[in-house]
C-alpha cells in the first residue's frame, strides 16, 4: 500500500497532507479570528468554549504541520491521528455554535475525503464512522441537558449520509487507483476513454442520489417532527424534493444505457444537483439549514468520476449559487443574519479546498494511468516476443513445475518428444521416464552432473537435456538438443577433413597398391609355387584388395551426395532387395524374411544410398548374427508408429548380439572384429544425408541385434 501512494503522489504521501495541514492552519486561524472579533453566528451558544478550542486548535495545526513536514511517526498514524483530531475539535465547534444548524458540519465531510484521499480507501469508512458518532454524541448531549438542538436530527441524518458518501466515493476512487496499478501486467489494455469515461462510479452517484431524494421526499410529504427541512417554504420544498426524485430516475436510467457524451452526462448531473441543493436550502432557511455539505459530495464526485478540472467548475458554480441564494434572502426577503455570510464562506472554502485536492489526486491518478498502459503496451510487446522467441527455438524447450507437470513446451520440444493433439492435457514429465530419471540425477548432484544422450524412444531422434533452475520458483527450465543433428553436424567436419585427406592420399595409396596386386598376379600366372609360397602370395592379393576397399569407401564417404531424391514405396522396392540378396548369398525367404503392416508405405530416399544401407546391415547381419552351428537368420520389419519420424525399418538377426566393450563406439569409422568397420558408419552417414536415423536397439524383443532406420513422413502426396 505504501508503495501506490507513493506512486500516486508522487516522491511520499507526505506531500498531499501537507498540503491538507495547511488548510487545517487556515480554518484554525480563521476560526480563532472568529472567536477573538465575534462576527457572525459562531460560538454565540459557548463563546469561551468556542475561544478555548479555536486556540486548542490552532496550536495542534501548527504542530501538526511541524510533524508533517519532518515526517514524524509512520504516515497512516499520523492520519488518523491528525484527523481524529480534527473531527472531535469540529464537533466541539459545533456544539459551542448550536449545533449542526450552524453548517460547520461541511469541515467534517472535507476531513472524511481527505482521509479517504490519503489513505487510498483504507480509512474512510473508519473516519466517517467516528464523525457520525462524535456528532450524535454531540447532539444527543445538548437534546437532553439542555432541551437544545430541537427539531435537527435530520439534519444529522442527512450529514450522516453525506459522510458515508463521501467515504463510499473515495473506496471508489481507491479502487480505481488499484485498477490502474493494475493495468502494467494485464493482458488486456483499455483505451483512453474507457480509463476516463467511469460509468461505473457515476452509476453509483446516481444510486446515492436516488436514495436522498427518496429521504427528502419522504420528509417532505410526512412533515411529523416541528423543525423538519423544507419548513420555510414547506410547498417549494414539497415541489422540488419530488421534482429531484423524478430526476434521479431519469439519471440513473441515462447512466445505465450510457446515452451521450459520458463529460457532457456529469456537467449536466452534477449542475442540477448544485441547483437542486441551493433550492432546497432556500426552502429550509438558508445555510442554517445544514443542506450545504452535499454541495462537497457532488464537488467531491464530479473530480474523481473525471479526473480534471470539473471540480474547480463545479466548486465556483456552487459558491455563486450559494452566494446567489444568501443575497436573495438577505436583501429580498429580509430573512437572514449578515454574519451567517460567514457560514457561506466556510463552505465556500470548503468547496474549493476539496476540489483542489481531487484535482492534485486525480492528476496524479491519470498520470499513473497512462504511465501504467504504456508500461502494459511494452509488457504485452515483451510477452510477444518472447513467446515467438521460445516457439522458435532450434532446441526443444520445456518448464516443468515441482509436481512434474509440464507448465510450457514449445513445438521443438513437442516433436522431440513425440507429444501429440491427443496427450496434450496430460503433461507430466513422469510419462517420459528416460528424461524424468535424467532430471532426478541432476538434482540429486546438480554440481556434478554430466549430461548423456537420451533414447526417448526407437522412432525419435536422440535427445541432449540441459537443466537450469528457474529463480525464485520451483520449476525447472529443460533445453533438449537434438543430439542426432550436433552428430550429424560433427560428421560433416568429419567428412570435410576426411575428404581432404583422402584427395591427397588417392593418388600416394592407389597407385602403389594397384602396382602390388597386379606384380602379384603376374607372378602368380608365371611362377609355379609350393604351398608355402603360395599362401604367401594370397595374402598379398587378399590384403591389397582389403586396402582397395578402404580406400573406395573412405572416396565415397568424402564425396556423398543426397543425389536425387524420389518416393519409394517400400514394399515392392524391399521384395526386389531380398530377391537380389537371396542371389547374392545363395539364400532363400527360409533364412530371410520381410514383415510389413501396409502396401501403401512410402518413404523419401535416393534409391541408391538405400539400396547400400540396407545392404551393409543386411550383409552384417548374414556374416555375423548367427549362433554357433546353426545357420543365419535375419528378418526385415517395417512398421508405422506416431511423431517426426513416424515410419521405421528394422533389421532383426538371431545372433549373440554386440559385445558392451564397442557399443559405444559402433557407429564410429574403422570399430569391428571383423572387415574394415566402415560399414555401420557408412550407413548413418547415408540415412542421415536422406533426412533418415539410424540408431542402435539396444533391447530386441528377443536375443539378437537390432538395428532401426526412422524416416519422416514423406512431403509429396502419394499418387
Amino acid at each position: 500500500m505504501k508503495e501506490i501512494q507513493s506512486e500516486i503522489f508522487g516522491k511520499n504521501p507526505w506531500d498531499l497532507l501537507s498540503v491538507f495541514s495547511i488548510y487545517r492552519l487556515i480554518i484554525a486561524s480563521l476560526m480563532l479570528g472568529v472567536a477573538l472579533i465575534g462576527i457572525g453566528s459562531l460560538g454565540q451558544n459557548y463563546p469561551t468554549l468556542f475561544l478555548r478550542a479555536s486556540i486548542a486548535y490552532e496550536c495542534s495545526a501548527i504542530i501538526f504541520i511541524l510533524a508533517t513536514l519532518f515526517k514524524f511517526g509512520d504516515f497512516n498514524n499520523q492520519v488518523w491521528l491528525q484527523l481524529g483530531t480534527d473531527i472531535v475539535v469540529i464537533s466541539l465547534f459545533t456544539y459551542a455554535s448550536g449545533g449542526i444548524s450552524s453548517g460547520l458540519g461541511v469541515l467534517l465531510i472535507v476531513i472524511v475525503a481527505a482521509g479517504g484521499i490519503l489513505t487510498l480507501g483504507r480509512h474512510s469508512s473508519g473516519l466517517a464512522a467516528l464523525a457520525v458518532l462524535a456528532l450524535l454524541f454531540e447532539h444527543s448531549y445538548g437534546f437532553l441537558s439542555e432541551n437544545s438542538f430541537q427539531g435537527t436530527y435530520t439534519q444529522a441524518g442527512l450529514l450522516g449520509i453525506a459522510l458515508f458518501s463521501t467515504a463510499l466515493l473515495s473506496q471508489v476512487l481507491a479502487q480505481h487507483i488499484r485498477m490502474s496499478q493494475v493495468l502494467a501486467s494485464s493482458k488486456y489494455i483499455p483505451s483512453k476513454s474507457e480509463i476516463h469515461q467511469a460509468w461505473g462510479p457515476l452509476t453509483v452517484f446516481c444510486i446515492y442520489r436516488l436514495m436522498l431524494a427518496t429521504l427528502l421526499v419522504g420528509i417532505a410529504f410526512t412533515g411529523t417532527h416541528p423543525n423538519l427541512l423544507g419548513d420555510h417554504k414547506p410547498y417549494l420544498f414539497s415541489i422540488v424534493s419530488a421534482t429531484y426524485c423524478v430526476l434521479s430516475v431519469i439519471f440513473i436510467s441515462i447512466t445505465l444505457i450510457k446515452i451521450g457524451k459520458f463529460n457532457t452526462q456529469i456537467w449536466l448531473q452534477l449542475s442540477i444537483d448544485i441547483g437542486i441543493i441551493v433550492l432546497l436550502m432556500h426552502t429550509s432557511g438558508g445555510i442554517n439549514s445544514g443542506l450545504g455539505m452535499l454541495l462537497i459530495v457532488t464537488v467531491a464526485a464530479g473530480g474523481i468520476m473525471t479526473l480534471s478540472t470539473t471540480a474547480s467548475g463545479l466548486a465556483a458554480l456552487a459558491v455563486l449559487s450559494l452566494l446567489l441564494e444568501h443575497s436573495y434572502a438577505y436583501f429580498l426577503e429580509d430573512d437572514i443574519d449578515i454574519g451567517s455570510y460567514t457560514q457561506v464562506g466556510l463552505l465556500g472554502i470548503s468547496l474549493f479546498t476539496t476540489a483542489l485536492l481531487a484535482q492534485v489526486l486525480t492528476t496524479r491518478v491519470r498520470s499513473s494511468e497512462l504511465l501504467a498502459v504504456r508500461k502494459g503496451q511494452d509488457l504485452e510487446e515483451l510477452k510477444q516476443l518472447k513467446d515467438y522467441i521460445f516457439q522458435h527455438l532450434q532446441d526443444g524447450a520445456l518448464v516443468v513445475g515441482d509436481n512434474g507437470n509440464i507448465q510450457l513446451i514449445n513445438q521443438k520440444g513437442q516433436d522431440f518428444l513425440g507429444f501429440t493433439q491427443n496427450n496434450q492435457n496430460v503433461l507430466n514429465i513422469q510419462t517420459i521416464p528416460a528424461l524424468a530419471q535424467a532430471m532426478q540425477d541432476w538434482q540429486n548432484c546438480s554440481d556434478y552432473y554430466h549430461p548423456k544422450a537420451l533414447h526417448i524412444a526407437p522412432d525419435l531422434p536422440e535427445l541432449q537435456p540441459q537443466f537450469i533452475r528457474l529463480i525464485g520458483t520451483e520449476s525447472t527450465l529443460i533445453f533438449l538438443e537434438n543430439y542426432s543433428y550436433l552428430r550429424q553436424q560433427a560428421q560433416q567436419l568429419k567428412l570435410a577433413s576426411l575428404g581432404r585427406l583422402t584427395a591427397s592420399i588417392a593418388h600416394e595409396i592407389r597407385n602403389p597398391l594397384g602396382a602390388i596386386s597386379h606384380a602379384s598376379q603376374l607372378l602368380e600366372e608365371t611362377l609355379e609355387l609350393d604351398k608355402g609360397n603360395q599362401r604367401l602370395l594370397d595374402i598379398i592379393l587378399t590384403n591389397s584388395n582389403r586396402i582397395n576397399e578402404i580406400v573406395k569407401n573412405v572416396l565415397q564417404l568424402s564425396r556423398k551426395d543426397s543425389g536425387v531424391v524420389e518416393q519409394i514405396a517400400l514394399k515392392p522396392w524391399l521384395t526386389r532387395f531380398l530377391e537380389e540378396f537371396y542371389v547374392s548369398k545363395k539364400t532363400d525367404e527360409t533364412h530371410v524374411s520381410l514383415e510389413i503392416e501396409s502396401n501403401s508405405i512410402y518413404i523419401e530416399a535416393n534409391p541408391s544410398q538405400l539400396h547400400q544401407i540396407i545392404w551393409n546391415l543386411c550383409d552384417n547381419a548374414w556374416h555375423y548374427g548367427r549362433k554357433i552351428d546353426q545357420p543365419p537368420y535375419l528378418k526385415i520389419v517395417v512398421c508405422v508408429k506416431t511423431g517426426p519420424y513416424p515410419i521405421m525399418v528394422e533389421v532383426i538377426d538371431s545372433g549373440p548380439g554386440i559385445s558392451k566393450e564397442i557399443i559405444d563406439h559402433l557407429f564410429e569409422p574403422f570399430t569391428s572384429t571383423k572387415g574394415t568397420g566402415l560399414g555401420l558408419y557408412l550407413a548413418r552417414a547415408l540415412a542421415e544425408n536422406n533426412g533418415a536415423i539410424l540408431e542402435y536397439c539396444p533391447n530386441p524383443p528377443k536375443s539378437g541385434t537390432c538395428f532401426h532406420i526412422c524416416f519422416p513422413a514423406p512431403k509429396l502426396e502419394n499418387q
